[in-house]
């Protein structure tokens, strides 16, 4: 049954300052106009399957034209605005746990999944970040497609044996 399974070498809880700096540095995905749009759409959206279902003569519609958009309004605000924040701001207390396995370097956060197969990985570089006055010890991976993500170290992890691993995985 092993052959089910990874082996786990290191594993650890990132510091919550580097996630912190790692997502600021995402920046935001959309813009308020990006949204109203969003809203806008929604809303047209759900009164035209109202106005559809009024054309049926045996259906008595319960709402009426400002009851419909009120409710559609109010359905499309949750949907685009408020579930999405509340999502996040969910999201952002898990714990982001690190996991260096045999085949993979693995970021669990809440129910997402990050994963760099060691195939996909060009170079690694161990470092320290300066974030809000304290030194972290961070892993900087390089992917094959250019692209460079930030993983912070828990101090209880050695990094003498993180660099033992990576080297042996990676070949570097």
């Amino acid at each position: 049954m092993l052959w089910l399974t990874r082996k786990i070498h290191l594993k650890w809880c990132e510091p919550k300052a580097v996630r912190e700096y790692r997502e600021s540095l995402k920046g935001k995905k959309h813009s308020l106009l990006v949204e109203l749009l969003a809203v806008l759409f929604l809303v047209s959206f759900f009164t035209f399957f109202w106005w559809l279902g009024g054309l049926n003569p045996n259906n008595d519609g319960p709402l009426t034209l400002r009851q419909a958009i009120f409710a559609s309004s109010v359905i499309s605000v949750l949907l685009i605005c408020v579930i999405p924040r509340v999502y996040i701001k969910i999201h952002v207390r898990c714990p982001s746990k690190i996991s260096i396995t045999d085949q993979e370097i693995m970021q669990t956060i809440a129910d997402a999944r990050k994963i760099w197969k060691y195939a996909d990985i060009q170079s690694y570089s161990i470092n320290s970040k300066t974030i809000d006055s304290q030194v972290f010890p961070v892993l900087s991976i390089t992917t094959k497609k250019a692209k460079t993500f930030i993983i912070g170290i828990h101090s209880s992890v050695s990094l003498n044996e993180l660099e033992k691993i990576l080297s042996e995985k990676l070949g570097q």
